[in-house]
């Protein structure tokens, strides 16, 4: 099974078993959706979602059968994933493309080894040590089937 990182639970919010969510995912319209299944923890913990809400920059989440504060207070700290395969998107993923091999110019220059936020919405890829921003200044195709990516304008950054 290949699980997907979507998050991070902060805290615990409230008597109840909410939890404050720190997240960067893209899709969270087709995730949060009361009876999906996350997995908490670096067990995986499985757990259906409840109820979702928004307040400021977290997203505040209740589990089924963890209602109350003291069943919830352990994953403070962990990170919240989903399986790959119960989400289904038009286009990749974030995680999709690490272990890509990175090509410029017809020349192999690495393999995408991560990607981090950067905050405000923006991504960065880390190609063997090299950054780049992910856009479409940058990345001119991603071929998940041949697992590859190619990448243009890297002059100065190679």
């Amino acid at each position: 099974m290949e699980y997907v990182n979507v998050g991070k639970i902060y805290t615990t919010h409230g008597l109840n078993g909410e939890v404050k969510v720190k997240s960067n995912f893209n899709y969270k319209d087709k995730i949060y959706v009361n009876g999906f299944n996350f997995y908490i923890g670096k067990d995986k913990e499985l757990y259906k979602l409840r109820n979702y809400r928004k307040q400021n920059e977290y997203d505040l989440l209740t589990f089924e059968t963890l209602d109350n504060i003291d069943k919830v207070i352990k994953y403070r700290g962990s990170f919240l994933y989903i399986l790959r395969s119960n989400i289904k998107v038009d286009t990749y993923l974030n995680s999709d493309l690490i272990g890509l091999n990175v090509f410029y110019k017809n020349k192999n220059i690495g393999k995408v080894s991560g990607i981090f936020d950067a905050g405000h919405g923006n991504f960065i890829i880390d190609i063997s040590g090299v950054f780049i921003p992910k856009n479409e200044n940058f990345i001119e195709k991603v071929d998940l089937k041949n697992k590859k990516m190619i990448v243009k304008n890297m002059e100065g950054l190679l």
